[in-house]
């Protein structure tokens, strides 16, 4: 444990900070809205604008507009790459 809480880019803060985006986006929101972006990819949003995609295909997917506020891993010139979560904003 001490020595991810050391490492920024560990497991451990990857799910720290996906919660803070929650907390800063999402507290007043209601419902969630999925989105269709393939048979590979789970994706949804709220209502206060914050968006998670995740792909679990073989190969990288187009991610809606908007800025990406947080990644698990490097995007791939603007793909999301498989086995990977990005939240927007």
């Amino acid at each position: 444990m001490q020595a991810e809480e050391a490492d920024r880019s560990s497991m451990l803060w990857l799910y720290r900070d996906a919660m803070a985006l929650r907390h800063q986006h999402v507290a007043t929101a209601n419902e969630v809205e999925w989105l269709d972006l393939g048979p590979s990819v789970v994706a949804f949003g709220h209502d206060g604008g914050l968006r998670c995609v995740v792909n679990f295909g073989p190969e990288p997917v187009e991610l809606p507009s908007g800025p990406v506020l947080l990644a698990s891993a490097e995007l791939s010139d603007g793909r999301l790459p498989t086995d990977t979560a990005a939240w927007l904003g």
